[in-house]
């Protein structure tokens, strides 16, 4: 986080902050995912609560809802009752061929 001259101290020292910085990358990343897809990316939120950070909706109708969640998770996705899919940020990427995970 050189950008900004954050360290490690002061990224732990302030979760708020290090979580906005986070979320900010990844929307960054899913962008670029999303546009070599020609798929658009929008955010929902309506009166009664319900919200998602990022709405990716792809050429032929199809979408997908994103909730961007900061956890210590690692390994695979799975899915919840009742359909939805976790996956861990660091599991998204182009596939690397021929390389080791």
């Amino acid at each position: 986080m050189a950008a900004v001259g954050a360290d490690a101290t002061r990224m732990l020292g302030d979760l708020e902050w290090f979580v906005f910085l986070f979320e900010g990358l990844v929307l960054r990343d899913i962008r670029v995912f999303s546009q070599a897809l020609d798929a658009r990316m929008y955010h929902y939120r309506d009166e009664s609560g319900p919200e998602a950070d990022i709405v990716i909706e792809f050429p032929d109708g199809r979408w997908v809802a994103v909730g961007l969640v900061v956890a210590t998770a690692t390994g695979p996705a799975y899915t919840r009752p009742g359909g939805v899919r976790v996956v861990p940020a660091a599991s998204l990427g182009p596939e690397r061929q021929g390389l080791p995970p």
